[in-house]
């Protein structure tokens, strides 16, 4: 779901009523945003994501993509205006995304993160993104062998 602000017509509006200002229109902000997270290696066996989103309890498989053997793929709902530190842990191994920024967290583990984005750059991408028309997949910066992709209309961060 691309985000967006609503701004339902009041019931006591007609369409011959005067304009409202902007600040006085009921309004709705979505906070929540789909995000795919991909991994892709042709000789990793299991894939799982980890992060804040669910205590860094290694709860969530990737499911091997059936129409590209190597890409292992999930797509989570998380909020958007807060960032997210999480991993992969690929065959058992703890991995970064090179895709992604890195931080250090209180203990010195490096950590994938999410940035939260301001309603100014999420405006921005909404009009990209509507203004292309596309839903295809592109990554957020270059290609490696362990890349994290996000579609247009969905992207998170980065």
């Amino acid at each position: 779901m691309p985000p967006y602000i609503t701004t339902p017509l009041s019931p006591s509006l007609s369409p011959c009523s005067p304009p409202l200002s902007p600040s006085s229109y009921p309004r709705r902000i979505v906070t929540h945003q789909q995000v795919i997270f991909r991994w892709h290696h042709s000789s990793a066996k299991t894939v799982f994501l980890t992060g804040e989103f669910d205590g860094w309890a290694v709860s969530i498989p990737l499911p091997r993509d059936p129409a590209c053997y190597d890409e292992f793929a999930i797509t989570l709902s998380l909020d958007r205006t807060r960032s997210w530190a999480f991993k992969f842990v690929v065959d058992g191994e703890w991995r970064c995304s090179t895709t992604f920024p890195t931080i250090y967290d209180e203990h010195g583990n490096v950590n994938n993160c999410l940035e939260a984005l301001t309603m100014d750059k999420l405006a921005e991408m909404t009009l990209e993104a509507f203004g292309r028309r596309r839903s295809m997949s592109w990554p957020l910066s270059g290609g490696s062998d362990d890349d994290v992709w996000v579609p247009p209309k969905l992207a998170f961060s980065a």
